[in-house]
């Protein structure tokens, strides 16, 4: 097990993150019962894969000490305990027939590179744009001519969505502060609407037609009594 301890403690040392793993069933023959029985005795043990972020070489060991020995590095500094416990949840979904995820963006259908120099990346034991980002001198000599070019790609991408985190808050608070605002203009809508249907309604006077004043028609003048005929006059007063 000082395989596990050794890249434990290069890739705290080297990245800080999780080395990547895969786990698989193999069938270990049992020598004692298969002696014993004059036949083949298996059973199927589950296997770890352990490779360091842009290593080109691999280690293979039994899950059950493996995890075991993870603890025991912890305990001793030499392997963070957020590794331990991400090994362990890794073991814990494929044990439940889970695909395991990918700790950042997969480098297989990163759109900014070629497929074909995506392959060349995954060969290289580098899965992810965020790792190629970091990828020490050992990976970029591993992938060759364009390495660094690469890996200032991959920088700028990081460095770009990094950004457009604050960006992306940003926009989400004032898609809330429109949404209140459209919902108390919507109450206020309907609290004017119900005001509106509670007023009494005024009944409207018909126009009344006005009546006519009193005149004077042609059969008034005509009923009209004569003014009286002066006559041919009184006698004069004699002084």
């Amino acid at each position: 097990m000082s395989g596990v301890m050794e890249m434990a403690s290069d890739l705290l040392g080297k990245t800080g993150k999780p080395a990547y793993v895969e786990f698989s069933t193999v069938a270990k023959q049992l020598m004692k019962r298969s002696e014993e029985e004059g036949r083949d005795v298996a059973t199927d043990v589950d296997m770890v894969t352990v490779r360091q972020i842009g290593a080109a070489d691999s280690s293979i060991f039994e899950v059950t000490r493996w995890l075991a020995q993870n603890k025991v590095d912890a305990l001793a500094g030499r392997l963070p305990r957020e590794h331990v416990e991400h090994y362990e949840r890794l073991y814990k979904m494929w044990k439940q027939g889970q695909e395991l995820p990918v700790e950042g963006t997969p480098i297989k259908g990163w759109s900014v590179i070629a497929p074909s120099q995506s392959e060349v990346i995954i060969r290289c034991g580098i899965r992810t744009v965020e790792d190629l980002a970091q990828m020490n001198g050992e990976a970029m000599q591993r992938i060759g001519m364009g390495a660094m070019m690469l890996k200032n790609k991959a920088q700028a991408w990081v460095a770009q969505a990094q950004d457009k985190g604050p960006l992306t808050m940003k926009m989400s608070a004032l898609q809330a502060e429109n949404d209140l605002l459209k919902m108390n203009l919507e109450k206020l809508t309907e609290t004017v609407r119900a005001m509106q249907a509670e007023r009494p309604k005024r009944t409207a006077r018909p126009a009344q037609a006005e009546e006519p004043e009193p005149g004077i028609s042609l059969s008034d003048i005509d009923e009209a009594p004569a003014p009286p005929s002066r006559g041919p006059g009184r006698p004069r007063k004699e002084g």
